[in-house]
């Protein structure tokens, strides 16, 4: 006590060092009050958005050839349409774009947005393959305004003679509900390629 008595600068100091020491934890708390409550829809989106994102890569099948050398079945180069629906700021604008535009009927894309109701929304939905020039050129020419919708390139087999033997080459295509309940295909996830037949 003698000391502060006697020092009247140290005293003043020593009250302007806890009064700085007041105002920082002040204005931190104050700034953590207006990230966490005032701008808590900015960062709760921000946050969501921030993920990773698994992306397969679908590898070419084999061709397979006759006893004479000849192909019977092949891979062409082929365009798909995929939807993140975590991406969709309005579902039913997003709808009525692909109805309009690419020409997808409207019944048939209800009944695969409602399939796909129990897939995570971060998972890529497959909504066309096989897309033509004029549906690739407007996809692109959207793209900007349509982030959700993307296109990427995928092998197909194209089978040179039709139906011709298809009981013995067999087919694949998308998982089904039936098949992901089935214990033995348990690693598979739903949009996964197996095969048919």
């Amino acid at each position: 006590m003698a000391i502060h008595q006697d020092n009247p600068l140290l005293i003043l100091r020593l009250k302007l060092m806890s009064l700085a020491a007041i105002g920082a934890f002040l204005i931190l708390g104050l700034k953590l009050w207006h990230l966490m409550v005032i701008q808590y829809d900015l960062h709760k989106g921000l946050a969501e958005r921030n993920q990773i994102r698994t992306i397969p890569l679908i590898a070419p099948r084999g061709l397979v050839y006759d006893r004479n050398g000849q192909v019977l079945i092949e891979n062409i180069h082929s365009f798909s349409l995929v939807l993140y629906r975590d991406e969709a700021r309005d579902m039913d604008e997003t709808m009525r774009f692909l109805v309009e535009g690419i020409g997808i009927e409207r019944e048939a894309l209800v009944e695969r947005l409602r399939d796909a109701r129990d897939y995570p929304g971060f998972r890529p939905l497959l909504i066309k393959e096989g897309l033509d020039l004029d549906s690739m050129a407007y996809l692109l020419a959207h793209q900007a305004e349509r982030p959700e919708l993307r296109t990427f390139q995928q092998p197909m087999r194209y089978y040179r003679h039709g139906q011709l033997a298809a009981h013995l080459l067999g087919y694949v295509g998308e998982i089904s509900q039936r098949e992901l309940d089935n214990p033995r295909l348990s690693d598979r996830k739903p949009g996964d390629i197996i095969g048919k037949a």
